[in-house]
């Protein structure tokens, strides 16, 4: 390449200055396409890699989150599920003692309190 510039500029001081600066507007021409491509496929090699290394892995890992996430979700949906079933069966239960209780204290007011079974069973579990 050094030849090639000495020999054109040789060209121009000797008399071709015409032909010397026609080959050299079309070297510069050749050497910018050139560094475009150069660019070019640094650009392409870059987008590649950023693809390849950051990007899909940053894909793959928001798939696996956002599945995470929908099973999280499941989770809760059946826990506030099991939650209100449960909430259900204490308000049962809680029904339940208030009926046994006053049943209970309404023992001592039956005529029959003396000899009642119940009362005697309930002695027993207290």
């Amino acid at each position: 390449m050094n030849w090639e510039i000495i020999s054109i500029v040789l060209n121009f001081i000797l008399g071709g200055g015409l032909l010397a600066l026609v080959t050299i507007k079309a070297k510069k021409d050749q050497a910018t396409a050139e560094t475009d491509k150069v660019e070019m496929d640094n650009f392409r090699t870059g987008t590649r890699l950023l693809m390849e290394s950051i990007v899909q892995p940053l894909r793959e890992d928001l798939a696996a989150t956002r599945g995470e996430l929908a099973e999280s979700r499941k989770e809760l949906a059946e826990s506030k599920a099991e939650r209100a079933r449960l909430n259900q069966t204490v308000s049962q239960l809680t029904n339940e003692v208030k009926q046994l209780r006053a049943a209970i204290e309404k023992i001592n007011d039956c005529a029959h309190a003396g000899q009642c079974p119940v009362r005697e069973e309930l002695k027993k579990i207290v």
